[in-house]
């Protein structure tokens, strides 16, 4: 998944953008930096969309329908939210 992301921010620099912004939010940390890595020597801002989750469900679904790389402890931590508030502040 993530050549994929490569090649379409490639194409992007290519076309002559002067920043990339992801089109789907970032959960992962670490992807972004592998991405970030392999991206860097074009030279252009990227922008990383957040996203806040508000309940499992939502991360559930960003992860399995929207195919968004949403870490296992964060859905983790969701699910032990008692409600959505405290859902909400899992996440922050």
């Amino acid at each position: 998944m993530l050549t994929k992301e490569v090649r379409r921010f490639e194409y992007k620099v290519e076309a002559g953008a002067d920043f990339a912004r992801n089109a789907a939010s970032c959960f992962d940390v670490a992807l972004l930096e592998q991405f970030l890595r392999r991206v860097d020597h074009h030279r252009i801002p990227v922008l990383a969309g957040i996203w806040p989750l508000t309940s499992v469900r939502n991360a559930e679904f960003m992860k399995n329908e929207l195919r968004v790389s949403v870490p296992d402890a964060i859905l983790e931590r969701m699910a032990r939210a008692p409600n959505a508030d405290a859902a909400r502040a899992e996440e922050s």
